[in-house]
């Protein structure tokens, strides 16, 4: 994807505050890029230390990107309806949040909506990429299971050895949330 990166000149996408919850991480989308035969999404913690990749198809890849750099395709997307049908049915994108698959491979994820003039949430089960891409366009924060960041996530030293097969958490044998 030409000149995927970081998002918007180097900066990282900040949603609006939000109160994190028990067990989870807030995380946010710093960069697209590819990768191998896909693409992953890398996202961070706010101080930066911690970077986790998701791994996602070219589409969805596509769809990220172009809300990091707020750009619009002429028709509408897939992500773009979806933002419409939330709006159109009274609601709102309130938070994102990442978790383990129970028992298997990879992440789940649940959008969190609010009714306009209801205050409880509505979780709607998703995929990974198509949470992300629903957060970034409603400034929604994403919330990412903290043994999911334990696990997966790269700190900064692992970076600079290169070694992008170790886990903040240390356990080279587990599964990674980038192996979706």
């Amino acid at each position: 994807m030409p000149g995927a990166g970081r998002a918007a000149a180097g900066r990282v996408a900040q949603p609006v505050a939000a109160t994190t919850p028990v067990g989870f991480v807030q995380m946010f989308v710093a960069a697209v890029m590819p990768t191998g035969g896909n693409h992953t999404i890398v996202l961070v913690n706010a101080g930066e230390e911690l970077l986790l990749p998701v791994g996602v198809a070219l589409p969805e890849a596509l769809s990220i990107f172009g809300r990091l750099e707020q750009k619009t395709a002429p028709r509408p997307l897939t992500h773009d309806l979806l933002d419409d049908v939330v709006r159109t049915l009274g609601a709102e994108v309130v938070a994102v949040k990442l978790d383990d698959l129970d028992g298997e491979p990879g992440l789940r994820a649940t959008v969190l909506l609010r009714r306009r003039g209801e205050a409880a949430l509505l979780p709607l089960d998703a995929r990974p990429p198509d949470a992300v891409a629903l957060a970034l366009s409603a400034r929604a924060p994403i919330f990412v299971a903290r043994p999911v960041v334990e696990r997966d996530a790269l700190t900064r030293r692992d970076v600079a050895r290169g070694s992008p097969s170790r886990g903040a958490g240390g356990d080279d044998d587990a599964p990674r949330a980038w192996d979706l």
